[in-house]
């Protein structure tokens, strides 16, 4: 030996991945390896505060370790563009052709009975499901769900006054549209 001291290697046990373990790791290594040079062990000290943001920064590596692995596989892939990858990857050809959902309001005028200003119920409608409703744009959407006027918890609004009373009300219903035109393909 050329004068230099020969230092005894002593594995480091990587299997802790949350915060408590590899905080309760980092404790033990400064116990155990700066017993003269760091004492206070106390939760408010400087110290502490260190190791707890090297743990915080290690359970957050874990977390996106494992995240990034769990993206790895069709199995457990969460993400939609990686789903679509893995779905390529095994010869399934995917028609980037995405369909928009939500709520849409639609609206019925309906007459009131004669000399009352209460709406005529005769009059009330239902729109079906798969009725085809297009924007002014021209783009087409599909009912989901049938849309019932004479349903109790759908708005009603008198439009248009004659005088004193009212000739006719608005109701307002909600339903389901999606983005697409339902078809048979044989």
């Amino acid at each position: 030996m050329s004068g230099k001291l020969k230092k005894n290697r002593v594995a480091i046990d990587y299997t802790s991945r949350d915060f408590d373990s590899i905080k309760g790791d980092l404790l033990e290594y400064a116990k155990r390896y700066y017993p003269n040079t760091y004492k206070d062990f106390n939760e408010a000290s400087f110290g502490s505060l260190l190791m707890d943001s090297v743990a915080y920064v290690g359970d957050v590596l874990s977390f996106y370790l494992d995240y990034s692995v769990n993206e790895s596989f069709i199995n457990t892939s969460l993400e939609y563009d990686n789903v679509v990858k893995h779905a390529n990857e095994l010869g399934y050809k995917f028609r980037n052709s995405a369909i928009s959902s939500g709520p849409c309001a639609f609206y019925m005028l309906v007459p009131s009975i004669e000399n009352s200003s209460v709406p005529d119920m005769r009059y009330l409608a239902k729109l079906l499901s798969g009725t085809k409703v297009q924007t002014a744009g021209g783009t087409v959407f599909t009912l989901n769900e049938d849309v019932d006027f004479s349903h109790p918890s759908n708005e009603i609004t008198a439009v248009k006054l004659e005088g004193d009373d009212v000739s006719y009300f608005g109701i307002k219903s909600y339903g389901t549209v999606i983005s697409a035109e339902l078809a048979e393909v044989s």
